[in-house]
């Protein structure tokens, strides 16, 4: 069942790292259409379509990227209509100094953040998930 209080889904936020290295991309679509990828996400935008792809993939196919990213999935079914979970996340990040990139998507919340700062996320959403 999805939860729509926030107290309680911070308190059962069970936040999952994914152990691959993630990049973010953007091609034209004509160079899309000729790529063989399945990215994790996708997004058409007006400048261009920007996917999320694993490192290793992005670099087989020569797609350039800044940075590298470690994905964290919220084992908690939020409702669609929740604007204030990823928010409460993301701002305690960023009050930390750390830079995210939410993703929604049916049935769950993912956490992009820079490799180098994941251990410090982590103790973070903890300190979160306590209620500190």
């Amino acid at each position: 069942m999805a939860e729509n209080h926030l107290s309680q889904l911070l308190t059962s936020l069970a936040p999952e790292l994914d152990d691959r290295e993630f990049v973010f991309c953007q091609v034209d679509e004509d160079s899309y259409k000729q790529l063989s990828v399945i990215p994790i996400c996708l997004f058409e935008e007006a400048n261009g379509i920007s996917l999320v792809l694993e490192r290793s993939v992005a670099e087989q196919h020569s797609l350039p990227y800044s940075g590298v990213w470690s994905m964290i999935a919220f084992k908690v079914h939020s409702e669609l209509s929740n604007v204030s979970f990823l928010a409460a996340v993301t701002f305690r990040l960023s009050s930390s100094g750390i830079r995210a990139k939410p993703v929604s998507a049916f049935s769950e919340d993912f956490l992009f953040v820079p490799q180098q700062d994941v251990h410090q996320v982590r103790s973070l959403l903890k300190e979160l998930s306590a209620g500190s």
